[in-house]
């Protein structure tokens, strides 16, 4: 999500360059001075930051907790009454209402990803395995469905 932007750290001094607090650069020699180099969003010095220190061991940055509870569908059918219909030669009328990716509860370190989406399937198991790579939230869908039987 930093490369995107959409995560929210990449709001941190309002997008615009900064140094990272209290961090050094090494000098070869075994000693450290200050970092005075800034990071960008515009110029991936900021993914590259995240690319190389991550927050510890195993890229700690990139690590969310996939626990998820979804409400896929909701949906209200009504069957018009069959004294109704005989007038109008119908044997049967639906009406129904729905809505498709109703919910979804997240952890709460989760807040951009449907655990369930991803953008890759070039990475074979790590795709399916990992699965939040480039993906924005499941779009929420209304509709009407209409059933007539003559």
């Amino acid at each position: 999500m930093q490369f995107t932007g959409n995560g929210v750290v990449t709001g941190y001094n309002e997008r615009r360059p900064f140094i990272i607090p209290n961090s050094v650069v090494d000098n070869g020699d075994g000693s450290y001075s200050e970092n005075t180099t800034p990071i960008y969003i515009a110029d991936s010095s900021y993914q590259t930051y995240f690319n190389d220190y991550g927050w510890g061991n195993g890229g700690m940055a990139y690590l969310i907790n996939r626990t998820y509870a979804k409400l896929r569908n909701i949906s209200l059918s009504w069957n018009v009454p069959s004294k109704w219909l005989s007038k109008i030669y119908l044997k049967e009328l639906v009406l129904t209402a729905y809505c498709n990716n109703a919910f979804i509860w997240t952890a709460k370190d989760n807040r951009y990803v449907d655990p369930e989406t991803t953008s890759v399937t070039s990475y074979g198991d790590l795709a399916y395995g990992f699965g939040e790579l480039y993906c924005n939230p499941s779009n929420r869908t209304f509709g009407l469905n209409l059933k007539v039987n003559f």
